[in-house]
Order: C-alpha cells, then sequence, then structure tokens
C-alpha cells in the first residue's frame, strides 16, 4: 500500500467569505492510502465528504449544483493510515476560476 494524494476542485456550492464575496469554488487535498489510484480517489472522497471540515464548510444548506472532482493525483511514498488528512481549503474568487492552484 503507498501514499496517495487526490486534489479535488469543489464548484457550484454558492459559498460566500466573510465580507460578502461570492467563492467560485475550491481547491482540498486527500491523503489516503491505497493500493491503486481507483481506491485512492474513493476512499479520498468518502473522507473528504464525510469530514467536519466539508461539513462546516456548507452547513447545513444543501448544494444541487454542487460538483466535487478530481483534479489532481500523485503517489507520494509507504505510509501508513496515521498519516492520511485532509489539508485546508484553498478558496478562489467567482470571477477567476483557475484550472488549479499554483
Amino acid at each position: 500500500m503507498k501514499l496517495h494524494s487526490v486534489l479535488f476542485k469543489g464548484t457550484g456550492f454558492d459559498l460566500h467569505c466573510a465580507s460578502g464575496e461570492k467563492i467560485g469554488g475550491f481547491f482540498v487535498s486527500v491523503l489516503v492510502v491505497a493500493d491503486n489510484p481507483e481506491q485512492a480517489f474513493q476512499l479520498a472522497y468518502e473522507k473528504l465528504v464525510d469530514s467536519e471540515a466539508l461539513q462546516a464548510l456548507h452547513g447545513d444548506h444543501d448544494y444541487p449544483d454542487g460538483v466535487i472532482e478530481v483534479e489532481g493525483y500523485t503517489i507520494l511514498e509507504q505510509g501508513d493510515e496515521g498519516a492520511a488528512e485532509i489539508s485546508g481549503f484553498v478558496f478562489y474568487p467567482e470571477e477567476a476560476a483557475p484550472d488549479r492552484p499554483h
């Protein structure tokens, strides 16, 4: 088993920053231990949608147009389940929808 980093891009969640400006979307990385890329994508997605971080982001709101897609993927190194984490969210404004963060 290897440690995989899966980068997700979230769009269509109708989020707003503290100043009221609309957020166009977000990027977030999830680390998981998996045997192959497909398993890594599934485990990372499940970890993200079940996370307190994502739940805190959208609260009790339902976003039927919200989409979370795999934006990038990397095998990091051998690791164990204790190393698996979710990064902080990187937000971008609605008018600037980049392909990926710099």
